[in-house]
Protein backbone atom coordinates (compact mmCIF):
# COMPACT_ATOMS: atom_id res chain seq x y z
CA UNK A 1 0.00 0.00 0.00
CA UNK A 2 1.60 3.41 -1.17
CA UNK A 3 1.94 6.18 1.35
CA UNK A 4 -0.24 9.19 0.40
CA UNK A 5 1.51 12.15 0.12
CA UNK A 6 0.00 15.81 -0.01
CA UNK A 7 0.53 18.23 -3.07
CA UNK A 8 2.83 20.87 -2.17
CA UNK A 9 0.59 22.72 -3.98
CA UNK A 10 -2.17 22.97 -1.45
CA UNK A 11 0.46 23.76 1.28
CA UNK A 12 0.18 27.57 2.55
CA UNK A 13 2.70 29.51 4.42
CA UNK A 14 0.37 31.69 7.05
CA UNK A 15 2.98 34.05 7.80
CA UNK A 16 3.85 34.48 4.06
CA UNK A 17 7.45 35.75 3.18
CA UNK A 18 8.95 38.08 5.01
CA UNK A 19 11.15 40.15 3.43
CA UNK A 20 14.95 40.76 5.82
CA UNK A 21 14.82 43.34 8.81
CA UNK A 22 16.56 46.69 8.29
CA UNK A 23 20.17 47.78 9.32
CA UNK A 24 21.52 46.67 12.22
CA UNK A 25 22.63 50.40 13.04
CA UNK A 26 18.80 51.03 13.42
CA UNK A 27 19.00 48.48 16.02
CA UNK A 28 21.91 49.86 17.44
CA UNK A 29 19.76 53.05 17.79
CA UNK A 30 17.25 51.34 19.53
CA UNK A 31 19.31 49.72 22.20
CA UNK A 32 20.95 52.79 23.27
CA UNK A 33 17.90 54.66 23.59
CA UNK A 34 16.37 51.72 25.02
CA UNK A 35 19.39 51.54 27.88
CA UNK A 36 18.93 55.08 28.36
CA UNK A 37 15.04 54.54 29.06
CA UNK A 38 15.45 51.98 30.94
CA UNK A 39 17.99 53.57 33.61
CA UNK A 40 15.67 56.48 33.97
CA UNK A 41 12.42 54.63 34.22
CA UNK A 42 14.71 52.41 37.18
CA UNK A 43 15.96 56.16 38.37
CA UNK A 44 12.63 57.70 38.44
CA UNK A 45 10.80 54.87 40.23
CA UNK A 46 13.29 54.83 42.83
CA UNK A 47 12.62 58.85 43.39
CA UNK A 48 8.49 58.56 43.45
CA UNK A 49 8.64 55.54 45.54
CA UNK A 50 11.41 55.11 47.52
CA UNK A 51 11.50 51.34 46.88
CA UNK A 52 14.85 49.31 45.63
CA UNK A 53 16.82 49.99 42.18
CA UNK A 54 15.55 46.45 41.43
CA UNK A 55 11.73 46.74 41.64
CA UNK A 56 12.34 50.13 39.35
CA UNK A 57 14.40 48.22 36.81
CA UNK A 58 11.60 45.20 36.97
CA UNK A 59 9.30 47.83 35.84
CA UNK A 60 11.41 49.63 33.75
CA UNK A 61 12.23 46.42 31.55
CA UNK A 62 8.56 45.17 31.58
CA UNK A 63 7.06 48.31 30.47
CA UNK A 64 9.72 48.48 27.65
CA UNK A 65 9.02 44.34 26.49
CA UNK A 66 5.32 45.29 26.43
CA UNK A 67 5.97 48.18 23.86
CA UNK A 68 8.21 46.09 21.73
CA UNK A 69 5.90 43.21 21.66
CA UNK A 70 3.17 45.59 20.57
CA UNK A 71 5.32 46.95 17.79
CA UNK A 72 6.89 43.68 16.35
CA UNK A 73 5.62 42.42 12.76
CA UNK A 74 2.42 40.47 12.92
CA UNK A 75 1.52 37.46 11.22
CA UNK A 76 -1.33 37.79 8.46
CA UNK A 77 -3.97 35.84 10.35
CA UNK A 78 -3.63 38.33 13.41
CA UNK A 79 -3.88 41.42 11.30
CA UNK A 80 -7.20 39.84 9.74
CA UNK A 81 -8.53 39.09 12.86
CA UNK A 82 -7.98 42.38 15.11
CA UNK A 83 -7.26 45.89 13.32
CA UNK A 84 -4.61 48.32 14.59
CA UNK A 85 -6.60 49.71 17.38
CA UNK A 86 -6.05 47.43 20.56
CA UNK A 87 -2.81 47.40 19.74
CA UNK A 88 -2.53 51.46 20.09
CA UNK A 89 -4.77 51.15 23.48
CA UNK A 90 -2.48 48.62 25.17
CA UNK A 91 1.02 50.69 23.99
CA UNK A 92 -0.16 54.00 25.25
CA UNK A 93 -0.25 52.88 28.89
CA UNK A 94 3.35 51.64 29.25
CA UNK A 95 4.73 54.57 27.44
CA UNK A 96 2.78 56.62 29.14
CA UNK A 97 4.06 55.34 32.45
CA UNK A 98 8.00 54.72 30.38
CA UNK A 99 7.92 58.94 29.55
CA UNK A 100 6.26 60.05 32.93
CA UNK A 101 8.77 58.01 34.95
CA UNK A 102 12.11 59.94 32.62
CA UNK A 103 10.54 62.53 32.68
CA UNK A 104 10.76 62.37 36.44
CA UNK A 105 14.15 61.49 36.92
CA UNK A 106 15.26 63.59 34.27
CA UNK A 107 13.64 66.57 36.60
CA UNK A 108 14.83 65.06 40.04
CA UNK A 109 18.60 64.76 38.96
CA UNK A 110 19.13 67.72 36.77
CA UNK A 111 16.11 70.50 37.45
CA UNK A 112 16.12 69.65 41.42
CA UNK A 113 19.71 68.20 41.86
CA UNK A 114 20.89 64.49 42.83
CA UNK A 115 20.73 65.72 46.61
CA UNK A 116 17.82 67.52 47.88
CA UNK A 117 19.05 71.36 49.01
CA UNK A 118 17.66 72.97 51.71
CA UNK A 119 17.15 76.56 50.86
CA UNK A 120 16.91 79.45 53.69
CA UNK A 121 13.73 80.23 54.54
CA UNK A 122 13.31 83.76 53.56
CA UNK A 123 12.70 86.66 56.21
CA UNK A 124 9.49 87.32 55.14
CA UNK A 125 8.21 83.59 54.61
CA UNK A 126 9.52 83.04 58.61
CA UNK A 127 7.44 85.99 59.92
CA UNK A 128 4.03 85.10 58.08
CA UNK A 129 4.51 81.52 59.34
CA UNK A 130 5.44 82.74 63.35
CA UNK A 131 2.25 85.21 63.23
CA UNK A 132 -0.07 82.13 61.48
CA UNK A 133 0.76 80.12 65.18
CA UNK A 134 0.92 82.67 67.08
CA UNK A 135 -2.48 83.75 66.36
CA UNK A 136 -4.08 80.30 65.98
CA UNK A 137 -2.89 79.61 69.51
CA UNK A 138 -4.36 82.79 71.08
CA UNK A 139 -7.30 82.33 69.61
CA UNK A 140 -7.62 79.03 70.46
CA UNK A 141 -6.98 79.89 74.44
CA UNK A 142 -9.71 82.91 74.01
CA UNK A 143 -11.80 80.13 73.10
CA UNK A 144 -10.86 77.75 75.77
CA UNK A 145 -11.54 80.76 77.87
CA UNK A 146 -14.61 81.87 76.53
CA UNK A 147 -16.45 78.55 77.00
CA UNK A 148 -15.38 77.90 80.53
CA UNK A 149 -16.76 81.57 81.35
CA UNK A 150 -19.64 80.91 80.13
CA UNK A 151 -19.91 77.12 82.16
CA UNK A 152 -19.37 78.76 85.03
CA UNK A 153 -21.36 82.20 85.01
CA UNK A 154 -24.75 79.22 83.99
CA UNK A 155 -23.48 77.50 86.98
CA UNK A 156 -23.75 80.35 88.76
CA UNK A 157 -27.05 80.79 88.10
CA UNK A 158 -28.05 77.88 89.21
CA UNK A 159 -26.30 78.56 92.41
CA UNK A 160 -28.59 81.26 93.22
CA UNK A 161 -31.62 79.45 93.78
CA UNK A 162 -30.05 77.13 95.76
CA UNK A 163 -30.37 77.47 99.34
CA UNK A 164 -27.72 79.00 101.66
CA UNK A 165 -25.04 76.54 102.72
CA UNK A 166 -21.40 76.85 103.39
CA UNK A 167 -20.82 74.46 100.42
CA UNK A 168 -22.67 76.81 98.09
CA UNK A 169 -20.44 79.82 99.43
CA UNK A 170 -17.05 77.70 98.70
CA UNK A 171 -18.17 76.83 95.39
CA UNK A 172 -19.25 80.52 94.62
CA UNK A 173 -16.61 81.87 95.81
CA UNK A 174 -13.82 79.30 93.69
CA UNK A 175 -16.33 80.24 90.82
CA UNK A 176 -15.59 83.97 91.51
CA UNK A 177 -11.94 83.68 91.68
CA UNK A 178 -11.87 81.48 88.67
CA UNK A 179 -13.93 84.11 86.22
CA UNK A 180 -11.52 86.81 87.51
CA UNK A 181 -8.50 84.73 86.64
CA UNK A 182 -9.78 84.10 83.28
CA UNK A 183 -11.05 87.90 82.11
CA UNK A 184 -7.31 88.36 82.93
CA UNK A 185 -6.05 85.64 81.14
CA UNK A 186 -8.47 86.40 78.08
CA UNK A 187 -7.38 90.53 78.43
CA UNK A 188 -3.92 89.12 78.34
CA UNK A 189 -4.43 86.99 74.80
CA UNK A 190 -6.69 89.63 73.08
CA UNK A 191 -3.58 92.37 73.49
CA UNK A 192 -1.34 90.18 72.21
CA UNK A 193 -3.39 89.10 69.00
CA UNK A 194 -4.10 93.02 68.34
CA UNK A 195 -3.49 92.69 64.97
CA UNK A 196 -1.02 95.93 64.22
CA UNK A 197 2.36 95.57 66.54
CA UNK A 198 4.37 98.61 66.58
CA UNK A 199 6.85 96.18 67.40
CA UNK A 200 6.72 94.27 64.45
CA UNK A 201 9.74 94.31 62.22
CA UNK A 202 9.34 96.70 59.00
CA UNK A 203 10.01 95.58 55.73
CA UNK A 204 12.90 97.98 53.83
CA UNK A 205 13.35 98.06 50.13
CA UNK A 206 15.56 96.41 48.91
CA UNK A 207 18.55 97.91 46.82
CA UNK A 208 19.40 94.90 44.42
CA UNK A 209 17.19 96.89 41.52
CA UNK A 210 15.18 93.56 41.71
CA UNK A 211 12.75 92.67 38.80
CA UNK A 212 10.11 91.87 41.29
CA UNK A 213 10.04 95.25 43.73
CA UNK A 214 9.85 93.21 46.48
CA UNK A 215 10.23 94.70 49.77
CA UNK A 216 12.48 92.61 52.07
CA UNK A 217 12.79 92.47 56.15
CA UNK A 218 16.38 91.90 57.87
CA UNK A 219 16.34 88.58 59.35
CA UNK A 220 17.71 89.71 62.59
CA UNK A 221 14.78 91.97 63.55
CA UNK A 222 12.54 88.99 62.36
CA UNK A 223 14.57 86.43 64.81
CA UNK A 224 14.44 89.08 67.90
CA UNK A 225 10.73 89.66 67.38
CA UNK A 226 9.60 86.06 67.33
CA UNK A 227 11.58 85.37 70.25
CA UNK A 228 9.71 87.95 72.04
CA UNK A 229 6.47 86.88 70.74
CA UNK A 230 7.29 83.16 71.73
CA UNK A 231 8.53 84.17 74.95
CA UNK A 232 5.57 86.22 75.91
CA UNK A 233 3.33 82.91 74.95
CA UNK A 234 5.14 80.78 76.73
CA UNK A 235 4.69 83.22 79.98
CA UNK A 236 0.95 83.31 79.12
CA UNK A 237 0.96 79.40 78.52
CA UNK A 238 1.97 78.82 81.96
CA UNK A 239 0.00 80.90 83.82
CA UNK A 240 -2.91 78.44 82.14
CA UNK A 241 -5.16 76.32 84.13
CA UNK A 242 -4.78 72.95 83.57
CA UNK A 243 -8.00 72.11 81.61
CA UNK A 244 -6.63 74.59 78.88
CA UNK A 245 -3.15 73.30 79.00
CA UNK A 246 -4.41 69.94 77.96
CA UNK A 247 -6.09 70.62 75.16
CA UNK A 248 -3.91 73.78 73.87
CA UNK A 249 -0.28 73.30 72.92
CA UNK A 250 1.68 75.88 73.40
CA UNK A 251 3.97 77.30 70.23
CA UNK A 252 7.34 76.74 70.29
CA UNK A 253 10.30 78.87 68.60
CA UNK A 254 12.19 75.67 67.63
CA UNK A 255 9.34 74.14 65.87
CA UNK A 256 9.67 76.70 63.08
CA UNK A 257 11.97 75.07 60.34
CA UNK A 258 15.10 78.02 60.00
CA UNK A 259 15.51 76.36 56.44
CA UNK A 260 12.99 75.21 53.59
CA UNK A 261 13.16 72.10 52.21
CA UNK A 262 12.14 72.40 48.54
CA UNK A 263 9.39 70.05 49.00
CA UNK A 264 8.19 66.28 47.62
CA UNK A 265 10.17 66.08 44.34
CA UNK A 266 7.19 64.10 42.67
CA UNK A 267 4.54 66.97 44.06
CA UNK A 268 6.70 69.77 42.74
CA UNK A 269 6.74 67.83 39.07
CA UNK A 270 3.17 67.54 39.06
CA UNK A 271 2.61 71.15 40.18
CA UNK A 272 5.40 72.39 37.50
CA UNK A 273 3.61 70.01 34.68
CA UNK A 274 0.75 71.62 34.94
CA UNK A 275 1.94 74.89 35.24
CA UNK A 276 3.75 74.52 32.07
CA UNK A 277 7.31 75.40 33.14
CA UNK A 278 9.79 75.03 31.31
CA UNK A 279 11.79 72.62 33.25
CA UNK A 280 8.90 70.57 33.53
CA UNK A 281 8.11 71.03 30.16
CA UNK A 282 11.84 70.12 28.93
CA UNK A 283 12.34 66.79 30.84
CA UNK A 284 9.10 65.53 29.06
CA UNK A 285 10.78 66.59 26.08
CA UNK A 286 13.25 64.55 25.94
CA UNK A 287 11.62 60.87 26.51
CA UNK A 288 9.16 61.35 24.53
CA UNK A 289 11.22 62.48 20.79
CA UNK A 290 13.19 59.11 22.34
CA UNK A 291 9.62 57.11 22.46
CA UNK A 292 8.90 58.64 18.52
CA UNK A 293 12.21 57.80 17.22
CA UNK A 294 12.12 54.18 19.04
CA UNK A 295 8.85 53.65 16.90
CA UNK A 296 9.81 55.34 13.71
CA UNK A 297 13.11 52.64 13.76
CA UNK A 298 11.45 50.22 15.37
CA UNK A 299 8.64 50.06 12.64
CA UNK A 300 11.01 50.63 9.34
CA UNK A 301 13.63 47.94 10.33
CA UNK A 302 11.45 45.09 11.55
CA UNK A 303 10.50 42.26 8.77
CA UNK A 304 8.18 42.98 6.47
CA UNK A 305 6.18 40.92 3.51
Amino acid sequence: MGIERSSPQFVKNLNGPTQPSGPGFGYLLVSIMAVFLIVSNMYGFEQASGLPYMIGLSVAILAFAMRMYLLRRRAPYERATSGGLDRVLFYLPPAILSTGLSAFAIYSFFAVGAQETPRRRPAREMLENAVVVIEDYYRAVRTKIRARLETNAKRLRELDYEPPSQRRQAEIFGLLEEQQMLRRLFSQAAVELRPSDPEAPAPYDSTDNSSDGARLIRKDSVQDWLSRKFDAAARLHQQLPDFIRRDVEAPMLESLPEDAMSGDRLERFFRDVMALTNEALGCLAVPMILEFFIVILVLSNRPRD
